[in-house]
């Protein structure tokens, strides 16, 4: 055929749907018709899909082009009503609707020479109803348009008209040009206002207050983007639920001046520290990243249980594509508080990022090289005690989605709280050497005392395989060790001989049995809740183990007082008689007094004096 002759010269077609379904939701019936007549063909469409009301109807002409003369009105068309089509889930907190018509005329295969207009009777997005949520959102929202919108095609250029969009919480207006063709020359205005309490009406997960102006001008072409204006926050709030800090009291600007946004000394404040945000960001088809973030005094409630005080010099270098982080983290104060458990939060950070949830955008090409250090005197607060120190000298690599961490933090006193018992550490370490996993590596001496005796438990290797080594001051044997730490039984064998016992081999956390009960090395989440629900400094279910193999369910309760004073409640569930309470007073590192009352319901006071002989 010639190249100026149409494809087919003849076109009849009907399609009738009904009932149709997604999810197992009905949504509605599709009719649709196309008849030749003549040199023509004559198409009609209608449609209740999704509660719409679409209708259409118009000619083409069978010759060279096509020339096409349609018309489209469409009414009640919603999120929620297509959002089966859209997405699954829960449904949307916001809501919006459209309504208008479409008419089309000229050549469908020339754009240059086709002329469209679409008009907008009704824009407007608005909180969905309360009876569809689970929460309802804190605010009704409600935007909507002030007057018809039109969007017009002529011979190539688009031209929008009346963009007019007002509520309580936003007023927005847009109007300009685009050259669809040619030289694809912009030509855009944008001016508006919107209340940034508008985000919650799309969550209840969210709280956000202030406000943020707009005036920008768009000119060049999307390729080169030449975009003049700024962007200004007043006393702009944020914060979600999952998230551990927020950002308040925000203020500052970015200027549009070409091809660059510049910004003007953001401040804002976020854990009652000060934030200060400055650099470029340059536009065009990859963004390119200039930017410094000042931090002093912010603390970061993460874990929960562990409050870190911190100054931070951070800057973001690159593009969109790829680009790096670099600066220094200055830990100024940790405070752990009750219930925290130095264990358990290095077993979570070498716990494995999850698979499921992947990085896109700007955060897919982005590298880490962050140190994060310990300031000079930087102090290390605890319930138990006030003189934990710790230096820390660490980098952290690899990317958002798999962070790694190299670097070492040294611990040279104070007392923690491992795997849900109370230690005094005596020396230790934490290395990290992993430049592509947070994998902590212990090498701590942890002592503590009971009944007099000094105990000292050596914790190496990985967090996930840990080995623990024991020993005693006087020596005891290892089921002694275990009975002394789990229940504070007295031991019944002499030290000498026990002294001359081969020594037991280490012992790895993983394993079941006597290591376990060793500090209840296996954290169990319920007790974890019951420490805190009645403000214990150590609650355990162990399996006790007594000569050989024989299991006792041991329960012990246990509240730290003082540095100095200890009460201890212990359960033997095996026994109708089973409980025993103790308090132990260490007056001086030579004399201890502990009251016991027994299973047999007798009291008994000790006292002890321990001196080291050379």
């Amino acid at each position: 055929r010639k190249n100026d002759a149409p494809l087919f010269s003849t076109l009849n077609a009907g399609l009738r749907a009904t009932g149709i379904s997604m999810n197992r939701q009905n949504l509605g019936d599709l009719t649709a018709s196309a008849t030749t007549r003549g040199n023509a063909v004559a198409f009609n469409l209608a449609s209740d899909i999704a509660k719409t009301n679409i209708k259409g109807s118009g000619t083409v002409e069978l010759s060279s082009n096509y020339p096409v003369n349609a018309q489209l009105t469409f009414g009640n068309v919603t999120y929620r009503g297509l959002s089966p089509l859209l997405s699954q889930g829960t449904p949307a907190p916001l809501d919006a609707s459209v309504e208008g018509s479409l008419n089309v005329s000229g050549p469908a295969t020339d754009l240059n020479a086709l002329n469209a207009t679409l008009q907008l009777t009704k824009l407007e997005a608005h909180s969905a109803p309360a009876s569809t949520l689970g929460a309802p959102p804190r605010i009704n929202l409600n935007v909507e348009n002030s007057g018809n919108i039109v969007v017009a095609l002529n011979r190539g250029n688009v031209t929008l008209q009346n963009f007019h969009l007002a509520g309580h919480d936003a007023d927005l207006t847009l109007s300009g040009s685009a050259a669809l063709a040619g030289n694809q020359a912009l030509n855009f205005h944008a001016n508006g206002n919107v209340n940034l309490e508008v985000l919650e009406g799309l969550s209840s997960d969210i709280y956000s207050s202030g406000k943020i102006t707009l005036v920008a001008n768009v000119a060049g072409t999307p390729a080169k983007p030449d975009l003049t204006g700024q962007v200004q926050l007043q006393n702009a709030s944020f914060n979600m639920l999952d998230l551990p800090n927020g950002i308040s009291n925000a203020n500052g600007t970015v200027v549009f001046n070409g091809t660059d946004a510049y910004i003007r000394n953001i401040t804002g404040e976020s854990g009652g520290g000060k934030l200060v945000l400055t650099g470029t960001v340059g536009l065009g088809e990859q963004m390119l990243f200039h930017t410094q973030l000042a931090a002093s005094g912010v603390r970061v409630n993460y874990p929960d249980t562990i409050t870190t005080q911190l100054d931070a010099n951070v800057a973001v270098n690159g593009t969109s594509v790829s680009s790096l982080v670099t600066g220094t983290v200055t830990v100024t104060g940790v405070s752990l508080h009750s219930g925290a458990d130095v264990g358990n939060v290095l077993t979570a950070a070498a716990a494995p990022p999850s698979t499921s949830s992947g990085t896109g955008g700007v955060l897919a090409g982005m590298r880490l090289d962050v140190r994060i250090v310990t300031a000079p005197g930087a102090q290390i607060r605890t319930t138990l005690t006030q003189n934990l120190q710790a230096e820390a000298n660490l980098t952290l690599l690899g990317t958002p989605s798999n962070p790694g961490m190299i670097g070492r933090v040294n611990v040279t006193e104070g007392d923690i709280v491992f795997f849900g018992s109370k230690y005094t550490i005596n020396q230790g370490s934490i290395t990290f050497s992993n430049s592509s996993k947070i994998n902590p590596r212990l090498n701590i001496d942890l002592e503590t005392t009971v009944q007099g005796i000094d105990v000292t438990l050596t914790v190496s290797g990985p967090v996930d395989k840990m080995k623990l080594s024991y020993r005693s001051d006087p020596p005891l044997q290892f089921q002694q060790i275990v009975s002394l730490l789990a229940s504070g039984s007295t031991p019944t064998t002499d030290p000498v001989i026990a002294a001359h016992a081969p020594a037991a081999p280490q012992q790895s956390l993983e394993q079941s049995g006597a290591s376990a009960v060793l500090g209840n090395a296996v954290a169990n989440p319920v007790s974890g809740r019951l420490q805190r629900l009645f403000g214990v400094s150590k609650l355990s279910i162990d399996p006790q183990i007594v000569g050989g193999n024989t299991a006792q369910a041991t329960l012990t309760l246990q509240q730290q007082i003082t540095k100095d004073l200890t009460f201890t409640y212990i359960e033997d569930v095996t026994n109708s008689n089973p409980q025993v309470i103790r308090a132990e007073w260490n007056i001086n590192p030579h004399y201890s007094a502990v009251a016991q009352r027994d299973v047999n319901g007798e009291v008994i006071v000790d006292l002890f004096y321990k001196k080291r002989f050379k």
